[in-house]
C-alpha cells in the first residue's frame, strides 16, 4: 500500500507541474484587459417567432465591424444597429434562436469546437405617432413619459413594446422590454354590458400596391416592390395635409424580407385645392417631391452618422419613404415606426422645449436635434437647412427642408414642398440656436 501510495502521490505532482508549465505556443496566456475582435459573425433572425416559437434567419450570417474596445452586450448592438443602419434600441440578442434574449454577454453559449455566432433580431413595435396628426394624442411630452405598462432598462426612447404570443404566460420578456400580463383594478359592470355587444372589425381592402422608390444619386424614380396589402378603410388618424391608414401585409408579401407593418398617406380634399391653387401643382407632383424631400433628409443624416465622432453616440435616422397609388389617387407609404411620438424642433425654426424634469438622455436627444439642424446648414453651404425635427427617439419621420431661396429662378418653381418657410424658419433657428458640445464635437461654428 505505502508504495502504491508513493506512486499515485508522485503522479499527482507530476500533473500539477504539468498545469503550471507555460505553453510554449502562448495559449496559455490571458487575455488582455478590454481586447475584443475586429469583426463577429452575426446572424440575423426574424422579428417575431414562427408558430414553433422559432426566429427563423432572415438572411446568410455576416461579418459585422466590432470597433469597440470591450465585448459588452451594449457595444454588440450598437455594432449590429450600425452595420444594418437601424437603431440600437430595437436590437435584441438572442441566446438561441428559440430566445430567452440576453440580459449581459455571459450568458451567450460558447464552444470551443465551433465558431461563436451571436443572433440578433430587431424587435417591431405597436405604437405610432406623428406631430401633424394629433387626434389621437392628447398632449406630445405627456405621451412621450407615459411608459407605465413598459419597464425599459436601457433608457432609450424609441423602444418598441411587443405582445405575448402565449397568453398563458404571466410575462413575455422580450429583450430589455417586459410586458406584464396583469388583470385591470376595477372593470365597471357598464362596460362589462358594452363588451357584450358586437364589436365590428375594422373594414380592410385588399390592394396589390406598387412601390416607387426615387434614387437621389441617380435623380431618378425606380420600382421598388410589389406587394399584397390590406389597408384599413378608416383613417385612424388626420393631419392639416394628409390623412394616415394602417397597412399590413398579406399573402406571399408577409414572407419577404420587408417590414410587415405601414403607413399610407393620402391628400384631403382641403389640400387638393390648396396645393393647386397657391403652389400651382398637381397632387402627385407634389405627393412625389414629398418623397424626394424625405429622400434628402434621409441622405443628410446618414451624411451626419458618417462624420460624427464615437463620442457622439447614437444619431437620428429616418426610414425609406415611398410612392404609390391607391384607387388612382397619389400617396406615400412609409414603414411603421414604433414608440412614442416627440417634437424636438418645429418647420419653422423654433426648438420645443424638453421637460423640466427631463432625464441627462433626453437632453441629449433634444441637443443633438439641434447641432444636426446646425450641421446641414452649414454643410450646404447656408443653402437649406432641415427642420421639423420630430418622430420616436432617434427614428424620425414627416421632415420639413427649408431652402435659402424659395423658388427656383428659371422655372419659377417653389423647392421642395408646402412646409418650406424658406428665410423664416432658418432665421428662426439661429436667432435662438446656440452651439452646445455636440455642435462643437461636428466642429461647427456659430451661424
Amino acid at each position: 500500500m505505502n508504495k502504491r501510495q508513493t506512486v499515485w502521490n508522485r503522479l499527482q505532482e507530476e500533473m500539477k507541474a504539468k498545469r503550471k508549465r507555460p505553453d510554449p505556443r502562448g495559449k496559455g496566456k490571458s487575455k488582455k484587459s478590454g481586447s475584443a475582435p475586429h469583426e463577429l459573425i452575426v446572424q440575423r433572425l426574424a422579428s417575431e417567432p414562427d408558430n414553433k416559437q422559432t426566429f427563423r434567419p432572415v438572411q446568410p450570417r455576416e461579418f459585422v465591424a466590432f470597433p469597440y474596445e470591450d465585448l459588452t452586450l451594449t457595444n454588440l448592438k450598437k455594432a449590429c444597429a450600425d452595420h444594418y443602419s437601424l437603431p440600437a434600441s430595437l436590437c435584441d440578442v438572442l441566446v438561441t434562436n428559440k430566445g430567452p434574449s440576453c440580459t449581459s454577454i455571459e450568458q451567450i453559449p460558447h464552444r470551443k469546437d465551433k465558431v461563436r455566432v451571436y443572433l440578433v433580431r430587431f424587435v417591431v413595435g405597436q405604437d405610432y405617432g406623428e406631430d401633424s396628426y394629433h387626434s389621437h394624442t392628447q398632449d406630445v411630452q405627456e405621451e412621450l413619459f407615459d411608459n407605465d405598462s413598459v419597464h425599459c432598462t436601457t433608457g432609450a426612447l424609441s423602444a418598441p413594446v411587443r405582445k405575448a404570443n402565449a397568453s398563458n404566460n404571466p410575462k413575455a420578456t422580450y429583450g430589455s422590454f417586459s410586458v406584464s400580463t396583469k388583470f385591470p383594478a376595477s372593470v365597471s359592470i357598464a362596460s362589462l354590458l358594452e363588451a357584450g355587444k358586437l364589436v365590428k372589425p375594422v373594414a380592410k381592402k385588399k390592394l396589390l400596391l406598387n412601390f416607387e422608390q426615387f434614387d437621389i444619386a441617380s435623380r431618378q424614380w425606380k420600382d421598388a416592390m410589389e406587394v399584397e396589402s390590406a389597408v384599413d378603410s378608416e383613417k385612424f388618424s388626420s393631419g392639416g395635409f394628409r390623412d394616415a391608414y394602417h397597412c399590413v401585409l398579406t399573402g406571399k408579401s408577409t414572407k419577404q424580407n420587408i417590414p410587415n407593418h405601414w403607413v399610407i398617406k393620402m391628400y384631403n380634399d382641403k389640400s387638393k385645392e390648396a396645393i393647386g391653387s397657391q403652389f400651382n401643382t398637381n397632387i402627385e407632383s407634389h405627393c412625389r417631391k414629398q418623397v424626394q424631400m424625405h429622400e434628402v433628409a434621409r441622405h443628410l443624416t446618414k451624411k451626419f452618422k458618417s462624420q460624427a465622432p464615437k463620442e457622439m453616440g447614437e444619431c437620428f435616422q429616418y426610414n425609406h419613404v415611398y410612392f404609390t397609388t391607391i384607387n388612382e389617387q397619389p400617396a406615400t407609404v412609409e414603414e411603421f415606426v414604433p414608440g412614442p411620438f416627440a417634437k424636438l424642433i418645429n418647420n419653422d425654426g423654433k426648438k420645443a422645449k424638453p421637460p423640466e424634469d427631463a432625464d441627462d438622455a433626453l437632453k441629449d436627444l433634444f441637443a443633438k436635434a439641434e447641432c444636426l439642424v446646425h450641421y446641414t446648414y452649414e454643410s450646404s453651404n447656408q443653402q437649406l437647412m432641415l427642420l421639423d425635427i420630430q418622430g420616436s427617439g432617434y427614428c424620425l419621420y414627416d421632415p420639413e427642408i427649408a431652402t435659402n431661396v424659395l423658388m427656383d429662378a428659371n422655372s419659377m418653381e417653389f423647392y421642395f414642398c408646402c412646409g418650406n418657410c424658406s428665410s423664416v424658419g432658418i432665421t428662426g433657428f439661429i436667432d435662438a440656436h446656440e452651439c452646445n458640445d455636440y455642435c462643437k464635437m461636428m466642429g461647427l461654428s456659430q451661424p
